[in-house]
């Protein structure tokens, strides 16, 4: 519906002439689902685990809207808000389980929260001299990347 009002309006010569003005707040092109949303749906979705692949499917769009979407302020808000819903729950679930004796929730709680303390991987750097030595440098506790050149260092003969 494209509305156009005649305003009179006058030239440069002092002239009367009319003007066509589009007086219409009509957008242009298809309406966004996202105008008619019910952002408590998309909270509850998200705050039920669904990640942003699965809330495209039941709403109908796909996972590119769903990231198009997160530029309106109020759609990221109420997705956000779910997602940190659904974090809490399994992290309160976990921490629960670990302090109820599971061992494998303890672990991964361990692991995750103090990584420096209890990760399974250690950094062991290597070095090879030209007489045939082989020189280890041991990671101090703590330590997050590379070695310094001050670390303890072992000499072993190469067999």
């Amino acid at each position: 519906m494209n509305t156009k009002t005649k305003i009179n309006t006058k030239n440069k010569n002092n002239t009367n002439t009319q003007e066509h003005v589009n007086t219409s707040t009509k957008k242009i092109g298809r309406p966004s689902a996202l105008d008619n949303m019910d952002l408590s749906r998309i909270e509850t979705l998200a705050g039920m685990g669904f990640i942003d692949r699965e809330i495209g499917y039941v709403l109908g769009v796909s996972e590119q809207t769903i990231n198009a979407w997160k530029r309106h302020p109020a759609f990221l808000e109420s997705l956000k808000k779910g997602k940190a819903k659904a974090d809490s729950n399994v992290a309160t679930t976990l921490y629960q389980k670990a302090l109820g004796g599971d061992v494998i929730a303890m672990i991964f709680w361990l692991k995750n929260r103090m990584p420096d303390r209890w990760r399974d991987r250690h950094e062991l750097a290597q070095d090879v001299d030209v007489k045939g030595k082989v020189l280890f440098r041991m990671p101090r506790p703590g330590q997050k990347k590379g070695l310094p050149e001050t670390a303890p260092e072992i000499e072993k003969d190469a067999d």
